[in-house]
């Protein structure tokens, strides 16, 4: 592996510099012209661009219906996920960890969810609260109809997709057997399971 590495280190490095200097360069240029646009249009009704900064987003737990007009629910399951791994090994190869836990899992266990906060590349692993101020989730990914809201906020279709904390939680404690990290976490004290 080292010795590819170092026959393809220095090509890598120009096509990097090559993109940087060419393709990343126009990407600015023209992401500095479509906020001038924006602005235009929108005045001060429309917010800068959030990349590098702090920011709070608030939206609603809601399904959708895909670019098929299919309806896609607002939250997935344990059971969901065996499903798909039954029916799509392909795609989702779930480790055997994983597998051979099944039978341990409360299969209705919410494992990721979906709301209409506005997010945008650089918000993975943002915490998701609810109106308690409890984290209910941890921020991962957008679905494909979201990629749009790097541009413009629609919550017709897009949404931003969690980690559901029920999901962390169970696979935490019962797949992966981190009681230190569930404390450090503060969910609570898995030696004192029961007795609480």
């Amino acid at each position: 592996m080292i010795k590819l590495a170092r026959l393809l280190d220095e090509s890598a490095r120009r096509q990097i510099k090559k993109h940087a200097d060419t393709i990343e360069s126009l990407e600015t240029s023209a992401a500095e012209k479509i906020a001038q646009y924006r602005y235009r249009v929108f005045g001060a009704a429309d917010y800068p661009d959030g990349t590098g900064t702090p920011r709070v987003t608030f939206g609603i737990v809601k399904g959708y219906k895909d670019r098929t007009e299919a309806p896609v629910p607002f939250t997935t399951t344990f059971g969901g996920l065996f499903h798909l791994a039954a029916n799509n090994a392909e795609i989702y190869n779930l480790p055997p960890r994983w597998i051979e836990g099944k039978s341990k899992l409360d299969l209705v266990t919410p494992f990721n969810f979906v709301s209409t906060c506005d997010i945008t590349a650089g918000a993975a692993g943002s915490p998701v609260v609810n109106g308690k101020g409890e984290i209910v989730g941890v921020t991962f990914d957008g679905n494909l109809e979201s990629i749009q809201l790097t541009y413009l906020y629609s919550d017709e279709t897009a949404r931003a997709v969690h980690a559901a904390t029920p999901g962390i939680v169970s696979a935490l404690e019962t797949l992966y057997k981190t009681p230190a990290l569930l404390k450090e976490l503060g969910v609570h004290d898995p030696a004192k399971k029961g007795t609480e």
